[in-house]
């Protein structure tokens, strides 16, 4: 098989040069012999568990309703690591990474990486999305030889798989995968050349991938390439002409796939399970005109009641916590239960929040204000906060909500204010019926 390949071949390593015929220094590694009847080939993933051949499967446009499917069902909530400052800063420090050149493994900030290689989420067939900027995977890929349905022979390909967003100014998806271990029996270990091969491809909705196809490699190159911490990278892009009015969005299927050959063996692909992804050119993100994110996760804004007043919101957390929890004790009183959205209900889609832009916002402002002066006098050092947020289309105004106000901390409300916008901007958060996102309080 003919592919174009990327090695680096340490952590610092940036891209390298393609070939159209593989080669490994100046040996061809995938070399093709007549098939010999009663031979077959089978891709699967770990212990045998079925993958689905290439092309079986019609390809089909993806929707914002199939990450939040997926979601639910991988319980892809983001609000645990959201509440870790190592995690904020590990995703923080993804903007600084170039911003017109592919992502190099040393880029991959080392806080992710470490949390994806001991959190049990990651080692299933989708892989996990931790944040809507990193998702990442440990699987494993195996190949069996048969002949007359018996096994005779057989190789596997441990791996670890990265996948960051990029939602500063690039519609584009950094890929990145690092093999940890290789092995092969039989007459797959018997016949010296031959290969595994893996890569990533996109559902062809105005996608695509760079460098197109996969690495392919003998078993003695991926294990050389898992004791010298070998990556191998590509990235996913989009156009964004393709985009839905106004904000150009595009949601676009992507997964890996895999193959092996072996002598006298008919060749066998196979396809791993899809994860989701959303592009953007959302103009009201300020310095980030242009954006992707994993879409598959329910995204939470999390505020922590035990953090300390001096750097935490406590008293914000507390009301809030009142205000989708026990909404009747909130002001101001209703002579009904008063249906306070923001929480997540697991089987359930409704009670998301969605966000609305500062001029909309000006009406849930005003109800917030005039029920503020109906409240016992602040105190200089108070300030009257409101959930839902003013900035969200459930605020004070919609008349299909309720809503409290509550005076707390003035620094303490300025601080989860500035988290809000924080988490707005970080998560790519967008306007309406768009994006809809969860508020979450932790002790």
């Amino acid at each position: 098989m003919r592919a174009s390949y990327l090695r680096r071949k340490s952590l610092a390593t940036a891209v390298a040069a393609f070939t159209a015929v593989l080669t490994i220094g100046s040996s061809q590694v995938s070399v093709a012999q007549p098939a010999r009847a009663g031979r077959t080939l089978s891709i699967t993933g770990p212990a045998g568990q079925p993958m689905q051949s290439r092309g079986a499967a019609p390809v089909r446009k993806a929707t914002q309703e199939d990450g939040y499917r997926v979601a639910e069902e991988q319980k892809n909530f983001s609000y645990s690591e959201d509440a870790d400052p190592r995690f904020k800063q590990a995703i923080e420090s993804l903007k600084n990474r170039p911003r017109d050149k592919p992502l190099t493994a040393s880029q991959i900030p080392p806080f992710l990486l470490a949390l994806c290689k001991i959190d049990p989420r990651a080692e299933n067939p989708r892989g996990h999305v931790f944040h809507r900027e990193f998702w990442c995977q440990r699987w494993t890929q195996e190949t069996t030889a048969a002949v007359d349905g018996k096994p005779v022979g057989g190789a596997k390909l441990k791996y670890i798989a990265v996948a960051l967003a990029d939602d500063r100014s690039n519609r584009r998806v950094d890929i990145m995968l690092q093999p940890t271990e290789a092995d092969s029996w039989g007459v797959v270990k018997d016949l010296p050349s031959s290969t595994m091969g893996i890569g990533p491809e996109c559902d062809g909705h105005s996608c695509t991938v760079f460098p197109t196809g996969w690495v392919e490699r003998t078993v003695p190159n991926w294990q050389l390439d898992a004791r010298q911490g070998a990556w191998y990278g590509w990235q996913i892009s989009d156009d964004e002409n393709k985009g839905s009015f106004p904000d150009k969005v595009l949601y676009h299927l992507w997964h890996f796939f895999g193959g092996a050959r072996v002598p006298t063996y008919p060749p066998s692909d196979a396809k791993g399970e899809d994860s989701l992804l959303r592009c953007d050119s959302a103009q009201y993100f300020r310095n980030e005109p242009r954006g992707c994110i994993n879409a598959d996760v329910i995204s939470y804004i999390t505020y922590q009641l035990g953090l300390p007043p001096e750097i935490g919101s406590p008293e914000v957390a507390a009301h809030i916590r009142d205000a989708l929890d026990r909404p009747d004790t909130t002001f101001p009183p209703r002579p009904h239960h008063k249906n306070i959205p923001g929480k997540y209900i697991p089987g359930s889609q409704s009670g998301g929040l969605h966000r609305i832009s500062e001029v909309e916002s000006q009406a849930n402002r005003e109800v917030v204000a005039q029920n503020c002066k109906l409240l016992p006098g602040p105190g200089s050092d108070r300030d009257c906060d409101e959930y839902a947020f003013a900035i969200t289309l459930e605020g004070a105004a919609n008349p299909n909500f309720d809503f409290s106000v509550r005076y707390v901390n003035k620094n303490q409300n300025r601080r989860a204010g500035s988290y809000l916008r924080w988490f707005l901007s970080n998560d790519r958060i967008l306007y309406k019926d768009e994006d809809r996102f969860f508020t979450n309080i932790i002790d």
